[in-house]
């Protein structure tokens, strides 16, 4: 009866709790089935889901949990990005495409390198072992032999978990109850020691924030600098400068950080072209201009030397 009694107060004072607010991140290698993962919690079928080139964020709710899940491209050029959102992340997803074992090898060297970082230490890690509808799909204890995740543990201090699952099997409510099983246990997991985790994801956030600032106005420096250099190249060279895109649109994305990487891809090219352009033609004047003064200097020396 005491222990009953128990119970029905820790229900009812965590049914009183406000909703936790999380951040989580899914991460992989390219065609592992992040994107179909996410589509599949947030309801939408798997149809024409198209590769993460950059990321993306989805906001999730599971019981009294308020999810933030970023999505972020496995692309060998892409995972570079992943290290931008260490310091606000509680805890990781990482996919892997369980029936391409030539790239489990790939997926251990990728994982190791993730917990390198002292940001994504300490922080718990649901292995979804993917695409298991395909024929000779690896299992949990291939997964786990193939990666060596338990010495990885071992040496980070994370608790983690695999979870063979299907991201194609359903979506919505129907969507594979493994992948909701791995969600429930990230945060689970999380929530053992979420004080921990989160006094650590403000920190870090924090010195992200202020590190991010001062790169960018360095890189807004470095860029005022070179602008006033073409200015003054173009100006000699009797170029006219025009109008062009903001430099802090290009650098910062108009502050949005979840502004599309091909998006991005598109804007750096644009410029370069220009800027190129602009170069070639500017060094064709100057070109023409040394010519042109050369040429005078020989006229002359001649005429020096036909009097003489």
């Amino acid at each position: 009866m005491v222990k009953l009694m128990a119970n029905c107060f820790r229900w009812i004072k965590g049914r009183n709790k406000p909703p936790k607010n999380v951040t989580l991140v899914i991460i992989g290698l390219d065609d592992a089935g992040k994107s179909t993962t996410v589509a599949s919690l947030q309801g939408e079928p798997p149809d024409g889901i198209t590769p993460t080139i950059g990321f993306c964020n989805a906001s999730l709710t599971f019981g009294k949990w308020n999810v933030t899940l970023y999505d972020l491209g496995g692309g060998k050029n892409v995972r570079t990005v992943w290290e931008k959102y260490y310091a606000e992340i509680h805890g990781i997803i990482f996919a892997v495409d369980s029936s391409n074992k030539d790239r489990l090898r790939e997926a251990k060297e990728v994982l190791s390198n993730i917990f390198e970082d002292a940001r994504v230490q300490g922080k718990p890690i649901a292995i979804f072992a993917n695409k298991q509808d395909k024929e000779g799909a690896s299992d949990e204890n291939e997964i786990l032999q193939e990666l060596d995740i338990e010495e990885l543990s071992q040496m980070h201090s994370f608790q983690f978990k695999v979870f063979p699952c299907s991201a194609i099997k359903g979506y919505g409510k129907d969507t594979d109850t493994s992948i909701k099983g791995g969600i429930e246990w990230l945060l689970e997991s999380i929530n053992e020691d979420f004080l921990t985790i989160h006094e650590k994801v403000e920190r870090e956030s924090a010195i992200q924030k202020e590190k991010d600032s001062k790169d960018r106005k360095e890189r807004l420096e470095r860029i005022r600098k070179l602008r006033e250099e073409r200015e003054l190249a173009a100006k000699e060279a009797g170029i006219e400068e025009s109008e062009e895109e903001s430099d802090d649109d290009v650098v910062t994305g108009n502050n949005n950080p979840f502004r599309k990487i091909d998006d991005q891809i598109v804007v750096t090219e644009k410029r370069e072209k220009k800027e190129k352009e602009k170069a070639k033609k500017i060094k064709l004047l100057l070109q023409q201009k040394v010519a042109s003064v050369t040429s005078v200097e020989i006229r002359t020396k001649s005429e020096n030397l036909n009097r003489h």
